[in-house]
């Protein structure tokens, strides 16, 4: 079989809310059109844009350099909406340029300088190889992968957000979450929320009465 895989589209989307349990990667092979076009992204970017779209923050490792200038730029060419450019953006590389002397920026540089663990070996491009051939073992190597950047992300944001003064989800402290608008830790449940494909609960600030996207709540059961 002759690969044609371009490697300017995406093949997976790894996310999380920040200190939940679950963590989530959805893959280019989960879609129909995948399987019939490795080159074609378009579901994988559509699902990952559901997911980012209504995000009250979002935190990335080089994400300003690299990764939102990627999806944007997939969402584009497959003509779909873009996302908010103005959302609340927390690049953990950024972070540590700023605030930091290591040998190195990468994300797995800082991971294991602060004892929190490696990223996953993946084998390089040998990989990426079996999963354009649709090897199964091959693709779930790469979603764990995916997924255990996510939750190495999270473990380093928590020791650098001491350096970022970003109002997010949850309160540094308590994990609880806060109002995005005033930083209130009054939030008062208040129904629920809804996506094309995820249910959250809704909060309303008790002091600015903002609304806010509470847990995630899984599956989308509405209707």
């Amino acid at each position: 079989m002759t690969i044609n895989a371009d490697m300017s589209t995406m093949i997976c989307s790894g996310w999380k809310v920040l200190n939940s349990k679950k963590t989530h990667c959805i893959n280019a092979w989960d879609f129909p059109s995948w399987k019939k076009d490795v080159n074609d992204d378009k579901a994988l970017c559509e699902a990952a844009y559901d997911v980012l779209k209504d995000a009250d923050a979002i935190i990335t490792h080089y994400g300003k350099g690299f990764d939102f200038k990627f999806i944007q730029t997939r969402l584009l060419i497959n003509g779909l909406p873009t996302l908010d450019p103005k959302i609340t953006h927390i690049d953990t590389c950024k972070i540590a340029q700023q605030n930091l002397k290591l040998q190195s920026n990468r994300l797995n540089n800082i991971a294991h300088e602060l004892g929190l663990g490696q990223k996953l070996e993946n084998g390089g491009w040998p990989l990426w190889k079996r999963v354009y051939q649709r090897d199964p073992a091959a693709q779930k190597k790469m979603a764990d992968y995916c997924k255990q950047d996510v939750r190495l992300l999270e473990k380093v944001y928590h020791q650098l957000k001491r350096f970022d003064k970003s109002i997010l989800n949850y309160s540094r402290d308590s994990g609880t979450f806060n109002c995005t608008k005033c930083g209130s830790s009054n939030m008062i449940k208040n129904g629920f929320a809804y996506t094309q494909k995820y249910k959250y609960r809704r909060l309303q600030c008790g002091d600015c009465r903002a609304y806010r996207r509470g847990e995630l709540i899984v599956p989308n059961d509405k209707g």
